[in-house]
């Protein structure tokens, strides 16, 4: 390599060669030959910011920060330790000034082993590196198979350009999308820089993202949360062998990316499913497990892949606010039946043009004609049933404990003329149905 350009840092001093071995958002890695290893006797490789885009700045701010964070996670094991650096307080003019010096590691494959229980332990791995960054309230927020490597014998995380930190300055643009793409949270589509967010929540997705495709070897991964019900990303336990249940890996993707960050379990409860999941691989430890605690997961298993692939004949709603914004959307433009429960050939149409909830959970359903209230019913709701068959939706009522004597119970108007009584009230002698105008 003579003739080639010097590189001196604080400790060591090397060449480069021509062409990067890999590239990342802020630079390029390049095998290098150290004059003296100074008893390293490993390979090394050395990181070169080379940006020349618009938001220069910005990224170098990026990459010094890189250097920072790993610095100050080296006690870490797993995190990749920087041995040397040069890197000018200016922004370098060319793209060869700033660098930083480590061991050369090997890429880690997704499909390197077939072997599903060696893949858990190396997730297991990951995942307690990343508990180690965010007990120290910072966040990778790029964990993606790219920068997962192999140094030794150990999983090894890399590239710190997305490196955040509570007390970190902001470097990120408004609306700036950050993170793999592929794979990422939807907080990283687009960042709002006004907002004071926890990134934490953003690993364990990408986390739960990196275990799908590290045990499913798939490189490209899924958008959205993870779905039984989707026969494409569902991770069926009859592709694995010999594997009694993967309810804990199940449980740990659903649960890790869920749209909303602040509903997702955190790392150390990922850490707790791989656990199990490692036990109930292991033929020795799995007959430490309690028999209730296995049926339990066999059940749960079972149970939501069924119910996630099928679609219900009827799905019952007893959630009131889930009620409430259901019939205010359909009453003013549905067809709406009243059924005497005591007399199953009694049923009557009756005209409404508005849903209102009152206090006490009351609902009243109003008819106006030319803006002058004609009618109005009172009612409090059981359950409301939502029908697959025929689209119809049936709610069930429960008696109102206290009436005021203006209201006259429907049971009461059905034996004469009903267009008498202006006010009505509903009890559990009677069900509303909702049907689509035809």
């Amino acid at each position: 390599m003579n003739g080639r350009k010097k590189y001196i840092g604080e400790s060591y001093s090397f060449y480069r060669k021509n062409r990067p071995i890999g590239r990342g958002g802020n630079g390029a890695v390049y095998e290098v030959e150290l004059l003296s290893d100074n008893g390293l006797g490993v390979p090394m490789v050395a990181k070169f910011f080379e940006y020349e885009g618009t938001d220069k700045e910005k990224r170098y701010k990026r990459f010094k920060n890189e250097i920072i964070a790993l610095n100050e996670l080296k006690d870490i094991d797993g995190i990749m330790q920087v041995l040397d650096k040069k890197c000018p307080q200016d922004i370098p003019r060319t793209m060869d000034e700033a660098w930083y010096l480590m061991p050369k590691a090997k890429p880690y494959k997704l499909t390197h082993s077939p072997n599903i229980y060696i893949k858990i332990v190396d997730m297991l791995q990951l995942a307690r590196i990343i508990q180690c960054i965010h007990e120290r309230n910072g966040a990778h927020r790029d964990i993606k198979p790219e920068n997962i490597l192999i140094l030794g014998n150990r999983l090894v995380l890399s590239d710190f350009g997305l490196y955040w930190g509570i007390e970190e300055e902001r470097l990120t643009e408004f609306n700036e999308r950050i993170g793999p793409y592929k794979i990422m949270p939807p907080e990283l589509e687009n960042v709002q820089t006004d907002l004071d967010l926890d990134f934490r929540p953003s690993d364990v997705y990408l986390f739960a993202k990196v275990l799908w495709m590290t045990l499913k070897g798939d490189n490209i991964g899924f958008r959205g949360q993870y779905q039984r019900g989707d026969v494409q990303i569902f991770l069926n336990k009859e592709n694995f062998g010999d594997v009694i249940t993967l309810e804990p890996i199940h449980k740990l993707i659903e649960q890790a990316t869920f749209e909303d960050m602040n509903k997702r379990i955190s790392i150390h409860q990922c850490i707790d499913y791989l656990e199990l999941q490692r036990n109930l691989l292991d033929e020795r430890e799995r007959e430490l497990l309690s028999n209730e605690l296995v049926s339990r997961l066999l059940y749960d298993e079972h149970s939501k892949m069924i119910i996630e692939r099928t679609k219900p004949d009827e799905l019952i709603y007893e959630d009131k606010g889930t009620i409430f914004s259901m019939l205010r959307g359909v009453v003013p433009i549905s067809k709406i039946m009243v059924k005497s429960l005591n007399d199953e050939q009694k049923t009557k149409q009756i005209q409404l043009t508005d849903f209102q909830v009152g206090s006490g959970g009351i609902c009243k359903m109003l008819y106006f004609n030319n803006g002058i209230k004609v009618k109005e019913y009172i009612m409090k709701i059981n359950k409301m049933t939502y029908s697959h068959l025929n689209l119809d939706i049936v709610l069930e009522l429960n008696d109102i404990d206290s009436v005021d004597k203006e209201y006259v119970a429907y049971s009461e108007t059905v034996r004469g003329f009903g267009n008498m009584y202006p006010k009505i009230y509903f009890s559990s002698d009677e069900k509303i149905i909702i049907t689509k105008v035809k």
